[in-house]
């Protein structure tokens, strides 16, 4: 971002709050050329507006925005827009979940193929040469240290809130995430293999 200019107030959900803070730091400074930041600066006002916290906006977050965004778009943010903001940000932080549980799943799947030609391998070459008791300890023991690796679908909400977002898990439901992420696929899938 440009050299940051004024700082606004602007209401918001706790997980709106949370993934901003934690993402983009306190007050929060977009980089420049940012879709939230756009999505944000987008929502100004140069008119005074009435204070618009509502119990559906319990929080505030301070928003960084330079001087062009403040003498062309505006310092102040009314009802309907902090609704817009919140509502661009919820479906921002939804589409980054998506799409990285998509990808760490889809790379999850294709290891699981790999995995099991590495054990057909391992007790065709290496494992033929032991006894019964021995082969089954040794298999025993690839597949748990593979499946050590394996993400399931708990795991990988889990990584992507914590480490991708940021966030933690008492800010978003775990059941939640999981129910948007099938209907993500869903969606992906009819959507591919319907013909156009």
């Amino acid at each position: 971002m440009k050299t940051p200019f004024l700082t606004i107030p602007i209401y918001c959900k706790p997980v709106v709050k949370l993934f901003l803070e934690n993402n983009f730091g306190v007050p929060v400074t977009f980089p420049d050329e940012h879709t939230l930041y756009k999505l944000a600066c987008a929502q100004l006002f140069k008119d005074n507006v009435r204070s618009n916290q509502t119990k559906e906006y319990p929080c505030t977050i301070d928003l960084n925005i330079c001087e062009k965004n403040f003498r062309f778009d505006g310092f102040n943010i009314n009802e309907a827009n902090t609704r817009n903001f919140n509502n661009g940000v919820t479906s921002y932080i939804t589409s980054l979940c998506n799409s990285n549980l998509d990808t760490l799943l889809s790379l999850n799947e294709r290891q699981i193929d790999w995995k099991t030609k590495y054990l057909e391998l391992l007790s065709k070459n290496v494992l033929s040469s032991r006894s019964d008791k021995e082969v089954t300890k040794i298999k025993k023991q690839i597949q748990k240290e593979l499946g050590d690796h394996e993400f399931t679908i708990k795991k990988a909400i889990e990584y992507v809130v914590c480490v991708t977002l940021k966030l933690n898990m008492q800010a978003m439901n775990y059941e939640a995430v999981k129910q948007a992420y099938f209907r993500y696929r869903r969606k992906k899938f009819s959507t591919q293999m319907s013909p156009t």
